[in-house]
């Protein structure tokens, strides 16, 4: 769930803003591994994509399973536009990957998040292009 304590600078630790506004931001994809699988649970942890997932406003559209390295059929994991939690947690206990598309659309916690860091990246921006 959404925690004001996921700040823009541990979300790109160990790159730091005026690195990532000057090297990556609309230029190129920045890519950062984490070796904790928790590192960003304060932004989205296990528990809400369960609640996500098993939201009845979830629309299926948003969401793609592939499993070693083939895309899983829908009609597997949804019925029309619903999600089928168990045919889709049968699939990851066979090791596929969910992709949730767009999830701040429709899960009220991510959008906010994302909407606290899209200002503040907007005055991080500012603040760095006015030291120029």
């Amino acid at each position: 769930m959404f925690d004001e304590r996921a700040g823009f600078d541990h979300l790109l630790h160990p790159v730091n803003a005026k690195h990532f506004f000057a090297e990556f931001y609309e230029r190129q994809p920045l890519l950062i591994c984490r070796d904790d699988p928790d590192y960003y649970a304060p932004v989205l942890g296990l528990s809400d994509i369960d609640q996500l997932l098993r939201s009845p406003g979830t629309p299926s559209k948003f969401l793609r399973v592939h499993k070693e390295g083939t895309e899983v059929l829908p009609h597997l994991w949804s019925r029309g536009s619903e999600i089928e939690v168990d045919g889709l947690s049968m699939l990851i206990a066979q090791g596929a990957t969910i992709i949730i598309n767009s999830a701040n659309r429709f899960f009220r916690p991510l959008a906010d998040f994302c909407n606290v860091r899209r200002q503040r990246s907007r005055n991080s921006l500012r603040d760095l292009r006015k030291g120029e």
